[in-house]
């Protein structure tokens, strides 16, 4: 009896054992080098969730972790969803995110002054989100998102949206377009009573120029100034942006003498008043602006070369600004033109003197002078 009673006990003391090593095995490091994810169906129990780290070759011994697992976690139910796995973290800290539901939250960027293809172009890449959008241009899109149809350029406001995976391109985009409206009804309803500007499309217009006009916040006032200014006395707005959306060219393009003389809607060296639709999305700064103007006489900007703009309210004051830029221009070009010259005479000197001494003292410096861009002809003679 005495021999059955102790075989009892050990066996107890073993099951109790290997119970606390069980656990204590769920709380080691899972063999993660770098962030991973799993994703749990609304099906999925415990097996999947083992099957799907296995395949990751997250775990040392599986068939302990299963055991592990039942005995733990057996009776209770997972939240479905996208878990993030990072390093450090064990299947105890991974089961705890899971039975919370603590499910991993993704971002999806617009950014200020992107084009609604831009946009559309940055959702189809994304494999996080339901594509139901994929064949649908640009001109059809709000009628795509059961909205009233209509160029859907600068409706959609620039942010960034914390999603779930799977969520579809259309929530995502009709999140962003009641974002829009609402911060355009707001700044409208408490706009300044002077603009030259009768609805909050045509203000929502005027924003999208003031962003691709300036990255300065500083200045955004002042150039909501001026377009509001040459409206008012009936002045082009000479907007080099626009022309550059109307020829269909990315932004960051050279403008170009072809451009300035294409016949479009956009071409405000040409047609007078605001372009027919806006040219970007503006952020909630511009569109304030373009509702609450600087109080100014301004009429023209020009850039300073240094990121700035130079404002003037007469043309006599604008051409100083212009010869200024072009002055700044002119003294750029020869600093290049000096350090291009330098290089060129350095590079060439060395290549001289590493010919005729037949020794490579200086050939680190040589190589450096002769691959730059500046110093070709020297470089492909020396090469």
């Amino acid at each position: 009896m005495r021999r059955y009673l102790l075989s009892f006990l050990a066996t107890i003391a073993l099951f109790g054992f290997s119970l606390i090593a069980m656990r204590a095995y769920l709380h080691r490091p899972l063999d993660v080098s770098e962030e991973t994810t799993v994703q749990i169906g609304l099906s999925h129990g415990l097996s999947h969730l083992l099957k799907s780290v296995s395949d990751k070759q997250l775990l040392e011994h599986p068939l302990v972790a299963k055991i592990a697992l039942h005995i733990a976690y057996g009776g209770d139910a997972l939240h479905a969803g996208e878990y993030r796995i990072s390093p450090g973290d064990s299947f105890s800290s991974l089961m705890s995110r899971i039975l919370a539901g603590d499910v991993l939250r993704r971002r999806f960027l617009m950014i200020e002054g992107w084009t609604i293809q831009q946009v559309l172009d940055k959702l189809a890449k994304d494999p996080t989100i339901t594509q139901t959008l994929q064949g649908v241009s640009s001109a059809h899109l709000l009628e795509a998102l059961g909205l009233p149809a209509g160029p859907a350029e600068g409706l959609f406001f620039p942010d960034t949206y914390f999603y779930h995976r799977g969520v579809s391109d259309k929530r995502l985009l009709l999140m962003s377009y009641r974002m829009m409206q609402d911060a355009l009804s707001k700044a409208w309803e408490n706009r300044s009573k002077k603009l030259s500007y009768a609805t909050s499309y045509k203000a929502l217009i005027a924003a999208s120029l003031i962003e691709k006009e300036t990255a300065n916040s500083s200045e955004r006032l002042l150039i909501a100034a001026v377009i509001n200014n040459r409206l008012k006395a009936g002045m082009r707005l000479q907007i080099d942006p626009t022309v550059i959306y109307g020829a269909g060219v990315p932004y960051g393009a050279p403008l170009t003498h072809a451009m300035l003389r294409k016949k479009t809607p956009f071409n405000t060296y040409r047609h007078a008043g605001l372009p027919p639709t806006p040219i970007a999305l503006p952020s909630r700064a511009s569109i304030e602006a373009a509702c609450h103007p600087a109080k100014s006489h301004a009429l023209y900007y020009v850039a300073q070369g240094n990121g700035k703009h130079r404002f003037s309210s007469n043309y006599h004051q604008h051409l100083k600004g212009v010869l200024a830029l072009r002055h700044h221009q002119l003294i750029e070009r020869r600093k290049e033109s000096i350090i291009a010259s330098w290089r060129s005479f350095m590079c060439l000197s060395m290549v001289v003197a590493e010919t005729l001494v037949k020794v490579h003292p200086f050939l680190p410096l040589s190589r450096w002078l002769c691959d730059q861009k500046e110093a070709l002809w020297p470089a492909l003679w020396y090469h």
